[in-house]
């Protein structure tokens, strides 16, 4: 897990997440040490021949120095409003250094207000040339799906940046990712040329460093050569792991279109039958937020944090599956098992086809010894999991641990047949080497000499 770099600052109606001042001070005085040198790598030679004394020169250049120093700190301070989709902060390298914008809005209104306390610096003479204000404005925007207004500002955010050699040295993280979330915004209103131009200014560096760099990849495949059909899949997964159902749907549609391959075709199939959320209308851009969020927080066991992200996005969407799993997970890693049990089965109910809270409701029982009941549960992720595993070296692994699982189960209740199979077929799946594919091996061993052992 990523050690979370933020703390919490009570503002107003809503908790935000700041840089530590240590932070600011130490990669502000950097940032603007590196500017400053910079700049003085091409003095003005009139200066020089007149030949000002040491003194004049260092005040000259402590003072830039302390310019500079103001105005990185001027600008970080607009991070007292932080409109993202909290899930993007847990990335790791230079993105997660620059960025001002994680928050966890529980309620509609806390989105209101902090596009009204932008808006606000938007118009304050001090911020006229900075473009962080648009730039965490757009992110609000982008977040809720309102993407003519994200555009709108993730433009002038370019434009702000470009002003002059400082605002280029200063905020060109801010520009680069206005670029990559242009083409995102572009790529879904299908405005291929507008995408292609902005995806064009985005080196590779750039891209891995976006928090969203797996679905910016896809999608600058897919603009480059629409006809790939594996790269229309790779597109149609990204879309669906972030919650873009839409999107996602119509990639899968195209990769079924396009590929002559049946097993790429199947794939896609299974997503646009079986994968898609039984509810998909009820999955709002709030309720996308929310439960990323909430997921996100999660993972980084921030438990407190994520439960009512999760519960704001059930509240709003009652039948939407994702967050009920969710729930179970935190539940159960919080060892709270009658709640992880309830917020599991309530997945399973909304969407029968839906894998993972089989899985959480056979962990559970296994866990208390209810062997019974975890085969039932296993049963059916074997049964279901024939529309979700595929080829994949992680589906193989889920696949070889589930066959594990209930090999084990088996076992527990003195089925030894029924065990061996299970090992045996988690053996076949398991890749070698792999501590699956050691602990069937070794159970299988175990349980054949012991079978042979009762029939002598």
């Amino acid at each position: 897990m990523s050690k979370r770099l933020f703390k919490i600052r009570q503002t107003g109606n809503a908790q935000l997440f700041l840089f530590p001042n240590a932070r600011h001070s130490k990669r502000g005085s950097q940032r603007a040490s590196q500017t400053a040198g910079w700049l003085a790598k091409e003095p003005r030679h009139n200066v020089w021949k007149q030949g000002w004394p040491l003194t004049s020169l260092l005040v000259g250049l402590l003072s830039l120095v302390l310019l500079l120093w103001v105005g990185l700190l001027g600008a970080y301070q607009l991070t007292v409003v932080l409109p993202e989709e909290t899930y993007l902060a847990s990335q790791q390298g230079i993105w997660q250094d620059w960025n001002v914008r994680q928050m966890n809005f529980q309620t509609e209104q806390e989105f209101m207000l902090a596009e009204q306390r932008l808006q606000r610096y938007q118009r304050q003479d001090l911020y006229q040339n900075n473009p962080i204000p648009a730039y965490l404005l757009a992110s609000l925007y982008e977040a809720t799906d309102r993407l003519d207004d994200a555009e709108q500002n993730y433009l002038q955010v370019i434009a702000l940046s470009q002003q002059s050699v400082l605002n280029q040295v200063l905020y060109h993280p801010y520009a680069a990712d206005a670029h990559a979330s242009l083409t995102l915004i572009y790529a879904r209103q299908q405005r291929t040329e507008s995408a292609l131009a902005h995806w064009r200014q985005l080196k590779d560096n750039h891209i891995q460093e976006r928090p969203q760099s797996l679905l910016l990849s896809a999608v600058g495949r897919v603009l480059q050569e629409p006809e790939r059909a594996d790269y229309q899949f790779q597109l149609g997964s990204e879309y669906y792991h972030s919650l873009q159902f839409a999107e996602a749907r119509q990639a899968f549609q195209q990769a079924v279109s396009l590929s002559h391959d049946p097993v790429l075709k199947q794939q896609a199939q299974d997503y646009l039958s079986y994968r898609m959320p039984a509810n998909e209308s009820q999955v709002t851009p709030l309720v996308r937020y929310w439960t990323l969020a909430g997921a996100s927080q999660a993972l980084d066991e921030n438990y407190e944090l994520a439960i009512p992200l999760l519960q704001q996005a059930i509240k709003a969407a009652p039948q939407f599956e994702w967050p009920y799993h969710y729930l179970a997970l935190v539940y159960h890693y919080r060892q709270q098992e009658p709640q992880a049990l309830a917020y599991a089965h309530q997945a399973a109910h909304a969407n029968p086809n839906y894998l993972f809270p089989y899985l959480t409701l056979g962990d559970v029982e296994m866990g208390r010894a209810n062997y019974f009941k975890a085969i039932r549960h296993f049963e059916k992720a074997l049964k279901v999991s024939a529309h979700w595993l595929g080829e994949s070296a992680e589906d193989e692994r889920m696949l070889a641990n589930l066959r594990n699982q209930l090999g084990f189960a088996y076992e527990q209740i003195g089925r030894q047949v029924q065990a061996a199979e299970q090992y045996r077929l988690a053996l076949q799946t398991a890749r070698q080497q792999t501590d699956d594919y050691r602990y069937a091996e070794m159970a299988v061993a175990r349980l054949e000499k012991r079978i042979a052992q009762k029939r002598g």
